[in-house]
């Protein structure tokens, strides 16, 4: 075996090296400034990815809607219906043990023109800066995801920005039915078309696995541009043609030309950065004994992307006659009034409420 022997290696014109080499132990320092263009660290800008925090309630037989695993969504059109839970990922090997489960309980066989389904999950325009979208120095995107269909085939992904109304898709295939498959698909860079720097929708990813003939009738759209509906999902197949169970994880999309390893963050980091947009409390239970009014104000565990519409369920209440707690992006203000005049102890018992800021 050969083998070279240094002590450094340095740039022609630079001044100081890239890699220093200990003589003794072999060791070495690296002057390293990014990692395959981007970032070290939280080079994902998908949360939870790994499918690890499941605030909500399982969606049950939906069109359309959140379920379970947070920051992701099912939207479709058409006779199809679907539930959403947390099911298993490809495994502890994998370093993903959870997934997100979406079962088609009801099939769409035979596809209306504008039928559609997807899932996807959606990204603030602040927090896709780094891709430089619209300027001479873009990006390139690259996505991975584990995924396992009950219905082998040709997919496709989308990326969606939102803006501009601009798209860019690329396939790919699932080889067999009901066996985890790993998938890294790199998409260009975009020079048209700035993301808003703000906290409003400004960039989509969205998974699809069932399209109309109006989406699929012409030239798949593999380069930036304006959005046609018959170039997004040429050549695609039909994932929901028949019921069965279907699962997703790992997802991972990041600056770059290169699927770097898979970025775990810790489950309290991921917990922080869904309750940015859903926060639910469950068990609440409360005796207060209050002269006709309560208010009080709480501090929310983070900020919320923006004020919340805050839904209220509560097993048994007594002496409420008015609930009109309300919540802001840094707080739950409790407004309770007592039941007639004066004073008296209101009782809330296996209370539940949720605080949604998604986009």
């Amino acid at each position: 075996m050969s083998k070279i022997k240094v002590n450094s290696l340095e740039g022609v014109g630079a001044s100081t090296p890239a890699i220093s080499i200990d003589n003794t132990s072999g060791a070495c320092a690296a002057n390293i400034t990014s990692l395959n263009g981007g970032q070290f660290s939280n080079r994902n800008v998908i949360i939870n990815g790994a499918c690890q925090v499941a605030q909500r309630s399982n969606l049950t037989t939906a069109q359309a809607g959140y379920g379970a695993v947070d920051r992701f969504s099912v939207v479709s059109g058409g006779a199809s219906r679907f539930t959403l839970s947390k099911g298993d990922g490809p495994g502890a090997q994998y370093g993903l043990p959870s997934a997100l489960k979406f079962t088609t309980t009801t099939a769409d066989n035979a596809g209306d023109a504008t039928d559609y389904m997807y899932l996807d999950t959606r990204l603030e325009g602040q927090d896709m800066q780094r891709f430089q979208k619209g300027s001479s120095d873009a990006k390139q995107y690259t996505l991975q995801f584990w995924i396992k269909l009950a219905i082998q085939g040709t997919y496709v992904v989308q990326l969606f920005d939102v803006d501009n109304s601009r798209h860019v898709v690329a396939n790919y295939t699932v080889s067999t039915p009901n066996t985890w498959e790993k998938k890294i698909i790199t998409f260009p860079a975009d020079t048209s078309g700035t993301l808003d720097n703000d906290n409003a929708k400004s960039f989509e990813v969205r998974w699809h696995f069932m399209g109309g003939s109006n989406y699929r009738s012409g030239t798949q759209q593999t380069t930036w541009g304006s959005i046609v509906a018959g170039n997004m999902l040429a050549g695609m197949g039909n994932a929901v043609s028949a019921t069965g169970d279907n699962f997703i994880t790992g997802m991972q999309l990041e600056v770059g030309s290169v699927a770097t390893d898979f970025e775990h963050r810790s489950f309290g980091q991921e917990l922080a950065l869904c309750q940015r947009y859903f926060q639910k409390y469950t068990g609440v239970a409360n005796r207060i004994y209050i002269v006709n009014v309560y208010r009080v104000q709480h501090p929310l565990p983070v900020q919320m992307r923006a004020n919340p519409t805050v839904t209220k369920s509560y097993g048994t209440s007594t002496n409420l006659a008015t609930d009109n707690t309300s919540a802001y992006t840094k707080s739950l203000n409790w407004d309770l009034q007592y039941t007639g005049a004066g004073s008296g102890i209101i009782d809330i018992i296996s209370g539940t409420l949720t605080l949604d800021a998604e986009i």
